[in-house]
């Protein structure tokens, strides 16, 4: 019973029947493999979702169908917490809350969609802001950095 609804939920009923495969076995994409842990998430039915990078590999329609399915989930009362790397601006202003850090510090929390404003007022390009946390962020912690 909760694997249909989580099926209707997702849109996924012309593909129930699909093989999700191994390392020699092609079948389903990359796409659809991340689908299948967040399903599976889902009828686990717990109420905090963790997703570390869901977003990473995938178009960027997909990206902005699993970020509304994850919202929708939110609305149904689940904590959904995820880390996204350079979200386009379409997506970054559907996020209820975004949590902004640098070097363990909180820059910014608040909705998605009025961080451009709260920079600004602060005196603050957020563009140069981001290509700034871009740049120190390697040499921090990293086997790789200066």
């Amino acid at each position: 019973m909760a694997a249909q609804v989580v099926i209707a939920e997702l849109g996924f009923a012309a593909c129930v029947d699909t093989i999700v495969g191994k390392a020699f076995v092609r079948s389903v994409s990359s796409d659809e493999r991340k689908w299948v842990s967040i399903r599976h998430e889902m009828l686990v039915n717990s109420s905090l979702i963790i997703l570390n990078e869901p977003t990473s590999g995938l178009y960027s329609t997909a990206v902005v169908r699993l970020v509304a399915t994850l919202l929708a989930l939110a609305r149904k009362g689940r904590t959904v917490v995820l880390s996204v790397h350079h979200p386009s601006s379409r997506v970054y202003c559907m996020f209820d809350s975004v949590l902004l850090l640098a070097e363990g510090s909180c820059l910014y929390y608040s909705a998605g969609c009025d961080a451009m404003d709260y920079f600004m007022f602060c005196g603050r390009d957020a563009r140069l802001l981001c290509a700034w946390q871009i740049k120190v962020e390697p040499s921090r912690g990293s086997r790789h950095g200066a």
